[in-house]
């Protein structure tokens, strides 16, 4: 009973970072279309994974950071700790984003070589992840 509280409690905070943090949005939208073109494009399964978890990381720390931030803004009082940790838990974001970038600069070679060869054939892909984008870009964000 206490584990499956644990994970509700958990998916009501994944509901809240996607629906509050335009951030996330952007992050989550980011690993659609990563994972989704490598997918259905017909890259690697080690790739396509380790796109995955890159993104997956930074979208952990998009959550962390914004508990951090939440935390702090309940002071009252304004002082340059606070400033300094909630730019700490932003600083950590950008290093994965960094390293996960960095990553996909490295892969670029092989991802202009497939698509190169499966653009064409595979207009419905790129189709899909459009519509995937949006809708995470824009019904995820909508407040009921």
């Amino acid at each position: 009973m206490r584990f499956a509280l644990s994970l509700a409690a958990a998916w009501s905070g994944l509901v809240r970072l996607f629906r509050e943090e335009p951030n996330a949005r952007l992050e989550l939208a980011i690993l659609e279309v990563v994972v989704l073109s490598l997918g259905l494009l017909g890259f690697p399964l080690a790739l396509t994974l380790a796109a995955g978890a890159m993104a997956a990381v930074v979208l952990g720390l998009e959550a962390q950071n914004a508990a951090v931030e939440r935390t702090l803004d309940r002071f009252a009082e304004r002082s340059p700790a606070i400033g300094q940790a909630k730019d700490l838990a932003a600083g950590g974001v950008l290093i994965a984003a960094i390293v996960a970038a960095l990553m996909a600069l490295l892969a670029l070679s092989t991802v202009a070589e497939i698509l190169a060869r499966h653009l064409i054939a595979s207009w419905w892909a790129l189709a899909l992840t459009i519509v995937v984008v949006w809708a995470t870009l824009f019904r995820i964000g909508r407040r009921r």
